[in-house]
């Protein structure tokens, strides 16, 4: 899973989580988990390709998902770890 963080305007952005639908990352799963037992549900989906794999895209406002972007981040480490 990629995240991304886009500004917008004054003071805001958006924040995408880029998840690889045929090579899924450890850490999709946990993040996925994590997001669905806060209810914290994406303002957007969409599928795009990303050096020629297909991804699913979650879009967040990051007033929304901000305060839970350490978290996420962690799942992460403690995949790689």
């Amino acid at each position: 899973m990629l995240i991304r963080v886009e500004p917008l305007d004054w003071d805001m952005a958006a924040v995408f989580l880029l998840f690889d639908n045929d090579e899924p990352a450890p850490e999709d799963e946990p993040v996925r988990s994590y997001l669905a037992e806060r209810g914290l549900e994406p303002k957007r989906t969409a599928k795009t390709t990303v050096d020629d794999r297909e991804c699913e895209v979650w879009r967040f406002g990051s007033c929304y998902l901000g305060p839970h972007l350490y978290a996420i981040s962690e799942l992460q480490r403690e995949v790689v770890e």
